[in-house]
Order: C-alpha cells, then sequence, then structure tokens
C-alpha cells in the first residue's frame, strides 16, 4: 500500500516536471522570438482576415471573414466585440502555433525515465521546432497555424495511452480531437490534406492493440476518428447556414471560380484569346483588369463571366484541372524536394527518421514496419504529387507536408523507444546536429525577411498614416502595389475603420466589399471612381496607370489622371494617389 502511494506520488511528480519542462522551454521560445524577431503577419491576407473580424474593416466586427469557418470566426469577432483594443486574431494564431509546440513538448517529456531527461527532452522538442520553424513562428501565416495543429493531434494521439474502454480512450484523445476540428476551421482545405496522416496514425496504432478486431477497439477507434468527422461536418452545416443568402452564395461561386483561375488554371491572355472576350463581351481594357487583378473596377466580371474564364481555362487543358504539371515533370520536383538544398533541413531531417525507424525496427524485432513505412511513403507521395501536379507549392503548404511527417515519425520512433529506451538521446543528438547545421541559413533568411519587411512596411505605414489624416476620402489601391506589404501582430494596433481597400482581391464582389465601400459613399467604382470627389486611386511609382485611362477610354469616357498627392519615404516617391477627372 505504501509502496503504491510511493509510486503514484513519484508519477505525479514527473508529470508536473513533464508540464514545467515543456511550458519553461516554451516560455523562453516565445520570449527569445520576440526579442529577437518580433511577430509578423505573413501575407496580407491575414491582415484583412483581422480587419474583418475586429470591425476595421465594415466598421464592425465580422465574424464573416471568408476564408475561415464561421464557428472560429464568429467567437474570435465576438471577443474583438467585448474588448476591441486587444489584437485577438494575433493571438490566437500565436496561441494556436505555442499551443501545438507546447503539447508536442509535454509529451516527448513522458518517454524520458529522469527528471533530466524530462528536461532535455522538452528542450530537444523545442530546438527542432525553434531551429526548423524559425520563420514561420516569426511570419505567421493561418495554413501554417492549420498544419502545426496537425501536426500536434498527430502526435497527441500516437503517442498516448491505451485504454480498455473505449469511453476512457476517446475522452482521453478529446484533445487530439479538438486540434483537428479546430484546423480544420481555420483552414479547411489543408487539414484535409494532412488529414491521411491521421488516419495513418490511427490505423498504426490500432494495429499495434493486443487483439485488434475486437468491438472495444473497433468502438474506440472509429469512436475518434467519427467525433473528429462528426465536428466537422456540423462546423461545414454552421457555415454554410452563416453564408446561407443569395448574396452570399452567388459571391462563393465567385470565390471559388476566382481561385481556380488565379491559383491554379491561370487567367487567358486576351491575343491570342481574342474570340473569347468576344463572346465574354470583353474588350481587351476590361480583360486588362483579370491581368492586374482591379477586376472589382467592373461590373461585367461577375460570377458567370469568372466561372466561364475557368471553364475555358479548363477546356484549353482538355478538361483537365488536376494535372496542370506534366507527371514526368512533376516525379523530377517530387524527387527534387528530397534530395535539394532549398527544402534543406526538412528533407534531411525527414529521410534521416526514416532511417533511424528502420533500425529501431530491426533493433526491436518489428516486423510491423515492412507494411508502416511503405504506407507512410505511399501517403507522402500522394500529397505531394497532388500539389505537384496541380501546380501550388507555396511554403505554407510544402513546409507544412514536411513538418506533418517530421512529427508522425518522432511518434513513430517514440513509441520504439517506448519498448527499449537505450540511445534515444544519442539519436535525438544527432537530429539536433542536423538542424544546428542549417541553423545559420534559417537564421540568415529570417533576418532578411524581416530587415526587407521593416523597410518596405514603411512605406505601407506612411500610406496609411495618410489615409487616416483624411478619414472623409474612401481610397481604391491596385492590388499588385500591395503584394509586399504586412504588419506587425502587435505593434501600431489600430482597429478603427480603414478608408481605403483593394481595387480587386478575394474580397472584391463579396457582401463585405461593397458594405465597406457604402460606408464612405460609394456603390459604382468606375462611376464614383470619376464623379465622386473624395474617391481616389493609388499605386505605386513603379506601377504605370495608363491601363486606368485606356480602360475608360474604352468606356466611351475620355478622363485625366492627375497626381493629387505623393507619399514620400526617405526622400524618394513610393506612392502616388491619383485623382479621376
Amino acid at each position: 500500500m505504501e509502496k503504491n502511494g510511493r509510486l503514484s506520488k513519484q508519477m505525479k511528480t514527473e508529470k508536473v516536471l513533464g508540464y514545467l519542462a515543456a511550458a519553461g522551454t516554451i516560455g523562453i521560445l516565445m520570449l527569445f522570438l520576440a526579442i529577437f524577431f518580433d511577430y509578423y503577419y505573413c501575407m496580407n491576407d491575414d491582415t484583412v482576415m483581422r480587419d474583418l473580424l475586429c470591425g476595421s474593416y465594415t466598421g464592425t466586427p465580422e465574424g464573416r471573414n471568408i476564408q475561415m469557418l464561421y464557428p472560429v470566426g464568429a467567437l474570435i469577432s465576438l471577443f474583438y466585440r467585448i474588448f476591441p483594443k486587444v489584437p485577438w486574431y494575433g493571438l490566437f494564431l500565436c496561441g494556436c502555433q505555442f499551443l501545438s509546440l507546447y503539447l508536442i513538448s509535454f509529451r516527448a517529456t513522458k518517454f524520458a525515465d529522469a527528471s533530466w531527461k524530462k528536461i532535455a527532452a522538452a528542450f530537444i522538442a523545442v530546438f527542432l521546432a525553434g531551429g526548423t520553424l524559425l520563420c514561420e513562428l516569426v511570419f505567421v501565416q493561418y495554413t501554417m497555424t492549420c498544419s502545426l495543429l496537425m501536426a500536434a493531434a498527430v502526435f497527441w494521439f500516437y503517442t498516448g495511452d491505451s485504454f480498455n474502454n473505449a469511453a476512457g480512450f476517446i475522452k482521453a484523445n478529446g484533445i487530439s480531437i479538438g486540434l483537428v476540428v479546430l484546423a480544420f476551421l481555420i483552414r479547411t482545405e489543408m487539414a484535409l490534406l494532412l488529414f491521411p496522416f491521421l488516419l495513418a496514425a490511427g490505423l498504426y496504432k490500432w494495429a499495434g492493440e493486443e487483439k485488434i478486431f475486437t468491438k472495444v477497439n473497433c468502438v474506440k477507434y472509429l469512436g475518434v476518428i467519427g467525433s473528429a468527422v462528426l465536428c466537422m461536418g456540423a462546423s461545414v452545416l454552421i457555415n454554410k447556414a452563416a453564408y446561407g443568402s443569395e448574396e452570399w452564395k452567388d459571391f462563393y461561386r465567385f470565390f471559388d471560380a476566382r481561385t481556380e483561375v488565379y491559383d491554379f488554371l491561370g487567367y487567358p491572355n486576351f491575343e491570342g484569346n481574342e474570340e473569347f472576350y468576344e463572346e465574354a463581351g470583353l474588350t481587351a481594357q476590361e480583360a486588362e483588369l483579370l491581368a492586374n487583378y482591379n477586376f472589382a473596377l467592373d461590373e461585367k466580371i461577375d460570377v458567370e463571366l469568372m466561372e466561364r474564364t475557368a471553364a475555358y481555362q479548363k477546356e484549353k487543358r482538355g478538361g483537365n484541372a488536376l494535372f496542370l504539371t506534366k507527371p514526368a515533370d512533376a516525379l523530377w520536383i517530387y524527387r527534387h524536394s528530397l534530395l535539394s538544398r532549398e527544402f534543406m533541413p526538412y528533407n534531411a531531417l525527414v529521410l534521416f527518421l526514416y532511417v533511424l525507424i528502420l533500425f529501431a525496427a530491426i533493433g526491436n524485432k518489428d516486423k510491423s514496419y515492412f507494411w508502416r513505412l511503405p504506407l507512410l511513403l505511399f501517403i507522402r507521395s500522394i500529397c505531394w504529387m497532388y500539389i505537384i501536379l496541380r501546380n501550388r507549392m507555396p511554403e505554407r503548404i510544402t513546409h507544412g507536408l514536411f513538418l506533418m511527417e517530421t512529427v508522425l515519425l518522432f511518434a513513430l520512433l517514440a513509441g520504439e523507444w517506448k519498448k527499449k529506451k537505450a540511445g534515444w538521446l544519442t539519436a535525438m543528438a544527432i537530429v539536433c546536429i542536423i538542424v544546428a547545421l542549417n541553423l545559420p541559413a534559417v537564421w540568415n533568411k529570417a533576418e532578411t525577411e524581416k530587415a526587407y519587411r521593416n523597410e518596405v512596411n514603411r512605406e505601407w505605414l506612411a500610406l496609411t498614416d495618410h489615409f487616416k489624416e483624411n478619414q472623409d476620402n474612401f481610397y481604391l489601391i491596385d492590388v499588385y502595389s500591395t503584394v509586399d506589404y504586412t504588419e506587425k501582430m502587435f505593434a501600431d494596433v489600430d482597429h478603427s475603420y480603414r478608408n481605403f481597400d483593394l481595387c480587386g482581391g478575394w474580397t472584391a464582389k463579396s457582401p463585405v466589399y461593397r458594405q465597406k465601400a457604402a460606408k464612405r459613399g460609394v456603390g459604382d467604382i468606375e462611376k464614383d471612381l470619376v464623379e465622386k470627389d473624395h474617391v481616389f486611386f493609388v499605386s505605386k511609382t513603379n506601377r504605370d496607370v495608363v491601363w486606368l485611362e485606356e480602360y475608360y477610354a474604352a468606356k466611351g469616357r475620355e478622363i485625366k489622371i492627375e497626381a493629387a498627392e505623393e507619399i514620400v519615404v526617405n526622400g524618394e516617391v513610393r506612392f502616388v494617389i491619383y485623382r479621376l477627372l
């Protein structure tokens, strides 16, 4: 009895030590990043989503931020309504990322059998995260946040204890279910891309049970997956109800077609496609709006035209919208992703972990890896080939795939070390060396990006300061004049209404886009840009506006474009604010 009491007390002490080690190392990482880099929104997509949620877009916090599913958007916007000056969206994204790392770090301490080893395990987990994800943790993007949540869900699930009863098992994996659902709410497409890895983890864990096909095990594993799928399905239904009006339905048709055209298929150039544009009723000058992304200017570019454009581009490819990259080229790119320095240290980590698992499995005489590793290689190959064939490989997607695979491989290794704990610190030391060797390159990339953003953001801040000083005006900005600008998450926080918007982009044609313009008395952009004195067009100096004059000329309106204001930074004109006469 006394022995059992001492054992229970020791287990509680070790658990508390795990909590403290994980929290301490994550806290050090957060502080380190804040001191040396600060936190930035990676893309202006995230700043627009924040503006919608906090109310600076339409003047009122809006749960419909278009990109995320409504339940999470509604929750964040509610916090903005209660405490409007707090940067909730930035806190939410960073909170999700560091929570994910904390859960992975804490669970890693579970496999250490001594206090100093638990601290070492937590430190190693955080070092690996900081050394590989430095840029992603500093320049935060919601797609990568989704990937971190999914990776944490897989690690927490696979490394958890098994239970003899279904209810206990499902309850113990409530955190994993919650993480998956949250990832799905934040970035549905990325969560679905990574979902096969979660299914693989479930299959691996299920196969490790003493008796596989029992009623209890079926309920256990199908219950976890089913609970996640059920919650995801409920989220989709709530989202559909929130966007259920005809106006929102039409916009989402436009949004989906726009995504196909700009992210995958490409828009057709006017030259060589004159017949298509003639049938669509667009002149060369109107078609130019598709090229420069300023299509909000023309109401003729509507949902029917965008869907027609997407269908035309598909037809030019023989009706095939999947194989946008030739299979032979896709295979070369796939091999390149495994061997190229461009993907370091992710690819080196993955390859080394496969070798480690193979040796660990041989040492433990675990024959199951004759099917486990091929299955994982098959899943990762399918996911990679999908994004390659779709010609959609930004870092926020490729790094997310590498992250998920790396974490799942670590989870498999943890299972092998649980059987035979010898040598895991040595193996982790080698992994840390791989990351450390590439750390100067990762650090330099983050430093270079930080310096670049700080420099170009001076221009953006100077421009937005001018907008604030002229609140009665409304400014439409050339889309490609803004692609380099982002903002810090927790500095210069201002959630007041912003009297400017892009002349296109992914919010264009949406109900909130029209609502925002209407707040300054703008309805028909093409007409009001010329006829209303308080409406201006803004462009960088290196972006000509000849196309704008030609556009109106093709409409039968002779206009004069006059430079009303210039935004000067460091003695150079960076932006010009135009009045159309």
